[in-house]
């Protein structure tokens, strides 16, 4: 290897460098003036236009360097010239930033995705760089998916690589960038939870609307009204579709049959023209608007409640501070809950098959009091603060208690939730935007349109479990 001594004003920086900022170089240049460049510069040599013209190189390895090197004054800075092809010099820009950390992700992605558009294989590419190939697939995906104007807004956000892969699930543009703008923040899983359950919702639906085409034709929502309904539903899932097959199984193939999308409760109902019933009254639109706005609020606290389920099965006292915490959560659960989540508990602490009462068959299962002595015997002389956690979740929380709403979709503090919430903050839960105003009553769903014209009476009506 021969080191030589090249005027800087015949050096340019490398055009496909991975790195885009260089960071502040301040402190470099200083060190330059008083020591000089104590490690040389990796150059190549650039094709002369003509035999007369003089040489001019490009920057391999040393771009910092060769900038902090122009503002200390030098002249001239050590290079070993190489050359390596266009591929090798990629990866070896790459390898370098990435061993100092100098790269954030989106450069790596960049410089990944040149070298596939150069030929490299992803085999290749893992080889040369360390960079395991699932992270080389991960990177250019993200990039390609994305681009980078949307992955700068996020940058410097503390996101995971799963954050990434919950995105991709959504297939719709538009609401998977509006996620990506939630990345990395508190409203992140409230947003991509909700976005893929309409979409999973969207997609059964379409199914269910398939199924139903084999022995009904669409019909208007006026024509619906007046016939005899024979099966509905508000669900979309797998069970609501085997139940449609089998309901339909028993209809008379020589019987129209209409259905509809119900435009204020979402649901799907199928109805016959046969035994003609009185018309019913047109239901009021104030109705219409409470029935409607309780639905959006169960979804939204259904939606709550899977978020704070997510964070127990993924919760763990590492710290004698979290302990404290848990302790004084499970006092209280013990104090103040009587209830308890059987199979959620069963979840958290690790039970497999089903919880069986007394008076089911023993043989398909396990009975509640056997499943519990058995966990006592397998923990008593460890009991830890994640199973004190588990039991106390369990006591406390239920999607059942998620209503913040009474009969008609007002605002009513429910102090258990209230509870619940503060202890799940102090172990390093974040609310969600949405949570905060579930809680505190100021979320647009409580709202009261003009048409209802409720009394102080309304609100002695059952809340809406």
């Amino acid at each position: 290897m021969i080191i030589t001594d090249i005027e800087i004003t015949r050096i340019h920086p490398h055009p496909n460098n991975p790195r885009k900022d260089l960071g502040d170089l301040t402190e470099l240049a200083e060190s330059i003036k008083v020591r000089g460049v104590q490690q040389n510069l990796t150059v190549i040599e650039q094709p002369r236009l003509t035999e007369w013209a003089p040489t001019f190189y490009i920057v391999v390895i040393g771009h910092r360097r060769l900038k902090a090197a122009e503002m200390a004054g030098l002249t001239e800075v050590p290079c070993v010239i190489s050359d390596m092809d266009e591929k090798t010099q990629i990866a070896t820009m790459l390898l370098e930033n990435m061993q100092r950390s100098d790269l954030t992700m989106i450069e790596e992605a960049e410089g990944l995705q040149m070298m596939l558009d150069l030929g490299e294989s992803v085999k290749n590419i893992s080889s040369q760089t360390g960079i395991s190939e699932t992270t080389v697939r991960r990177r250019v995906k993200l990039l390609g998916t994305f681009g980078r104007v949307a992955l700068e807004a996020v940058q410097g956000r503390p996101i995971k690589i799963e954050d990434y892969e919950k995105l991709y699930q959504i297939t719709d543009d538009k609401e998977r960038n509006q996620a990506l703008g939630k990345i990395g923040t508190h409203d992140f899983d409230w947003t991509v939870n909700g976005v893929l359950r309409k979409q999973d919702e969207k997609e059964c639906k379409k199914k269910i609307i398939e199924a139903l085409k084999g022995v009904a034709k669409k019909g208007t929502v006026e024509e619906a009204r007046k016939g005899t309904i024979i099966w509905s539903t508000h669900c979309t899932d797998d069970w609501t579709l085997k139940a449609l097959k089998k309901e339909t199984k028993k209809l008379n193939a020589n019987t129209e049959h209409y259905y509809y999308q119900s435009d204020g409760y979402g649901g799907i109902g199928l109805y016959t023209k046969e035994k003609q019933i009185k018309e019913k009254p047109e239901v009021p639109q104030h109705e219409q608007e409470r029935k409607a706005r309780i639905k959006a609020l169960e979804e939204a606290h259904s939606l709550a409640y899977s978020l704070r389920l997510a964070f127990a099965k993924g919760f763990s006292a590492n710290t004698g501070k979290l302990v404290d915490a848990v302790d004084k959560m499970g006092v209280e659960a013990l104090f103040f809950c009587s209830f308890i989540n059987k199979d959620t508990f069963r979840d958290l602490v690790g039970f497999e098959g089903e919880f069986r009462r007394e008076w089911e068959n023993p043989e398909e299962g396990e009975t509640f009091e056997a499943v519990a002595r058995g966990f006592i015997d397998r923990f008593a002389n460890r009991i830890n603060a994640d199973a004190i956690f588990a039991g106390a979740y369990c006591r406390m929380d239920d999607a059942r208690l998620s209503t913040y709403s009474n009969y008609y979709g007002r605002y009513e503090p429910e102090d258990k939730l209230q509870r619940l919430y503060d202890h799940l903050t102090a172990l390093g839960y974040e609310k969600s935007t949405d949570e905060i105003k579930l809680l505190d009553g100021t979320h647009e769903l409580y709202s009261v349109p003009a048409t209802t014209t409720g009394t102080d009476a309304d609100d002695e009506e059952p809340k809406c479990r």
